[in-house]
């Protein structure tokens, strides 16, 4: 998939999406990072809520590559996606 002519990274396996490809394709604002992001506690609770009403998702909804940045399941990306500017 590509956003702003830059091509966002998914995992072939597991399906995850780079959120830190996302936020680049965006402006790479840092307030709006997938590590802060996922520091909100708003963020926190939809990840639980997630986890609890939907059966069959994977135990970790997000994971750290190091250098290669923060990959996602498509429901937490598409959420990081279109959260409020701000």
């Amino acid at each position: 998939m590509t956003f702003n002519n830059m091509d966002i990274r998914e995992e072939k396996i597991t399906g995850m999406i780079s959120m830190t490809d996302m936020w680049k394709a965006t402006g790479s604002n840092k307030n709006q990072s997938p590590y802060e992001w996922l520091r909100l506690p708003g963020t926190k609770d939809f990840i639980k809520t997630l986890k609890k009403h939907i059966p069959g998702l994977p135990r970790n909804l997000t994971k750290s590559k190091g250098r290669l940045g923060t990959y996602a399941h498509w429901q937490v990306s598409l959420a990081y996606a279109t959260k409020p500017a701000g």
